[in-house]
């Protein structure tokens, strides 16, 4: 379980389906929150790849998947593109790397916020007619 810094808590889910037994989209949307439409995507942009069951075609999600949809959903909290978590997933970066370099955008874009509401509050004072 990890604290998260703006309250609330994020609970990885490991063993927690007896391991070693796979489970459905369904279950594995009730393991990790992640909606079945966000599961399938995440494959369809090759961030996951489950098994297939032979006799019907199912998706099959090991221990592995389950962590790994956790990860992404995460990772998405905090905003991160699906491109970089790819990178993250093919070990083209590594994940320390990856973290810094999207906190680093992050700081970037909370400079252009401040930025912004700095100048909302400059225009609160104008008339429309005196802005040039």
């Amino acid at each position: 379980m990890i604290d998260l810094p703006l309250g609330g808590t994020f609970i990885f889910v490991s063993g927690g389906n007896a391991m070693g037994k796979k489970v459905n989209i369904n279950q594995a949307e009730q393991l990790t929150g992640v909606s079945k439409r966000n599961i399938r995507f995440y494959e369809k942009e090759g961030l996951l790849t489950p098994e297939r069951n032979p006799k019907n075609g199912y998706r099959s999600y090991d221990e592995a998947d389950i962590r790994r949809i956790q990860l992404i959903k995460m990772l998405r909290m905090v905003d991160m593109p699906l491109e970089e978590i790819k990178k993250i997933f093919d070990e083209a970066t590594g994940f320390q790397e990856a973290i810094q370099n999207h906190q680093t955008r992050l700081e970037e874009k909370l400079q252009e916020v401040r930025a912004a509401i700095l100048f909302c509050d400059y225009l609160k004072d104008k008339e429309m007619e005196n802005l040039d």
